[in-house]
């Protein structure tokens, strides 16, 4: 009876010991692909703020040395984190609870939808902002509410004359078509994956989840 009772024992610790195990390994798969979509969203804002200033380029009329191009860069920075983090701070939320829980499809599902989500409105984002600045040397204005209230086919026409919407729909799909992709691509990919279970040692699992909470959540 004794033996059968430690055995017994044994057994539910080697089932524990192997489902957490599992539990920390969709964990570590998961803040790898939010870290990946990190690095993306960061990027592709990086990457249309020199895109901007190289078309407008003949518009600044200022004489701007180097470390005026890093101060504005730093500060899109800044910019650029905040809305990343709204766009990946639920999937982070539930990507915790993969440490409790056996949600990994469901915090799967729900990254890739934010994933996709961010796409569209950056790219959208981005490509109005090129256009309205073209026209009216500034990034919005109620040119977006004409519809609204004025002719609709006078907006139309304006917005055929002066906008290139054939041109603009061909970036803005190609643009998401290709931002999916990339993360189709790398979804799974595992290095950071790997470099995250490398870091083994006491409590290293909750000084990670406190260490990317910081970075997440104190960038809003």
């Amino acid at each position: 009876m004794t033996q059968n009772r430690k055995k017994n024992r044994t057994s539910i610790n080697s089932n524990y010991f192997i489902v957490m195990n599992n539990r920390k390994n969709l964990f570590f798969k998961e803040i790898g692909n939010l870290i990946f979509f990190w690095v993306f969203g960061v990027s592709f804002f990086l990457i249309f703020r020199l895109i901007f200033i190289l078309i407008f380029r003949n518009q600044i009329v200022a004489d701007i040395d180097f470390s005026d191009g890093v101060n504005v860069l730093i500060m899109g920075f800044r910019f650029d984190t905040t809305v990343v983090s709204y766009f990946i701070i639920i999937p982070l939320i539930l990507s915790f609870l993969l440490l409790a829980f056996d949600i990994s499809k469901m915090v799967s599902i729900i990254r890739k939808i934010s994933q996709i989500l961010f796409v569209i409105f950056s790219v959208l984002l981005c490509v109005v902002t090129i256009n309205y600045f073209k026209e009216y040397n500034d990034q919005f204005n109620n040119f977006l509410f004409l519809a609204l209230y004025d002719d609709q086919k006078a907006v139309t026409k304006t917005i055929i004359k002066d906008f290139n919407p054939i041109l603009n729909s061909f970036i803005i799909l190609s643009s998401i078509i290709l931002g999916i992709l990339i993360f189709r691509y790398f979804e799974n990919k595992s290095r950071i994956y790997a470099v995250l279970t490398k870091i083994n040692f006491k409590y290293s699992t909750t000084i990670i989840v406190l260490l990317i909470s910081g970075l997440f959540f104190g960038s809003i």
